[in-house]
């Protein structure tokens, strides 16, 4: 009968490679759920400002819509504009270049 001797170094390295491996895989997922937090939280802190320029816009609009309300022609007559007489229109037309008080020029 024959014996056979296993081979002790042989059976450590490859431990040591397995833990090696297992051990980098056990950095790179706690890696990827660390990213994966961070970019959880920026995507809500950017939520977050987006809500807060909407309705800053949404303010901004508003204040707008109410001044130009407020806008007549005794305010603006008020304020120096004055009423014209001859008034000019542009077209995009390549026909017609400039109206003015009913002529067209060309």
């Amino acid at each position: 009968m024959k014996t056979k001797a296993l081979n002790i170094q042989q059976y450590k390295l490859f431990f040591f490679i397995l833990g090696a491996i297992s051990l980098l895989s056990l950095v790179v997922y706690v890696y990827s759920i660390n990213q994966t937090v961070r970019n959880v939280v920026s995507r809500q802190n950017m939520e977050v400002e987006l809500m807060r320029l909407t309705s800053e816009i949404g303010e901004k609009e508003f204040v707008y819509i109410a001044k130009k309300n407020q806008i007549t022609l005794e305010k603006a007559f008020a304020m120096g504009f004055k009423s014209v007489d001859a008034k000019v229109f542009v077209s995009r037309q390549s026909s017609v270049a400039l109206v003015n008080g009913g002529e067209t020029s060309q």
